[in-house]
């Protein structure tokens, strides 16, 4: 569970000696590191630029309550952690397999079909067949830090708060981390729009 900048010693045919939930973690986070290697990534580019203008980096959770959760969730979470090895491992595959001009179409290809299809729309999402219980879960520990962290503070700055797009769906089913906070939290919410610009999360839950 190393950062997305490094990598361990353990190879991969060893992840086939792991239950689904950890293969399914592992495969997730060694395609993360293989794309951050190629072509960067926008959380950790934003936690750098975070860290080194403003203020410190906090994390929402541990690698073992991480662990503990994904474990806690593995039959609900079955099927999509069976999904989640089978595209990592076909990205392990084309990072492994495919030269440097064809590597950079797929990407591309990828982050377009993303933006278009799913990032800019998660939040309406409410199948909880494809949201699983463990991201729920995930989402209920990191919105209780974050407002036990608010509560704590006097004069809170700004919070740049950065999760997967997968985290912000369910919004009207109140399994987003971005209700959770809503309904928790006297304070302002906004998230970046396909547009460029922020937009802002009104009192009455709707999404401007």
């Amino acid at each position: 569970m190393l950062n997305a900048t490094e990598s361990s010693n353990v190879k991969l045919v060893e992840i086939d000696k792991a239950e689904v939930w950890l293969g399914a973690l592992l495969l997730g986070k060694h395609a993360n590191i293989l794309s951050y290697q190629k072509f960067g990534g926008l959380e950790s580019e934003l936690m750098h630029l975070w860290h080194l203008h403003w203020r410190e980096t906090r994390y929402l959770e541990t690698s073992p309550e991480l662990l503990t959760i994904q474990k806690q969730h593995e039959k609900g979470d079955y099927v999509h952690n069976c999904g989640w090895s089978r595209k990592s491992f076909a990205s392990i595959m084309s990072f492994l397999k495919s030269d440097e001009q064809t590597l950079r179409a797929i990407n591309a290809k990828k982050w377009e079909e993303r933006l278009k299809v799913y990032s800019w729309e998660v939040i309406k999402h409410s199948d909880i067949n494809r949201m699983p219980r463990s991201a729920i879960e995930r989402n209920k520990l990191w919105a209780d830090k974050l407002i036990s962290f608010i509560n704590s503070e006097t004069n809170i700055p700004p919070l740049l708060i950065v999760v997967g797009d997968g985290h912000l769906a369910g919004y009207y089913q109140k399994w987003s981390l971005l209700s959770m906070l809503k309904d928790n939290l006297d304070y302002s919410l906004s998230r970046f729009s396909s547009k460029g610009e922020w937009i802002e999360i009104d009192e009455g839950g709707e999404i401007k």
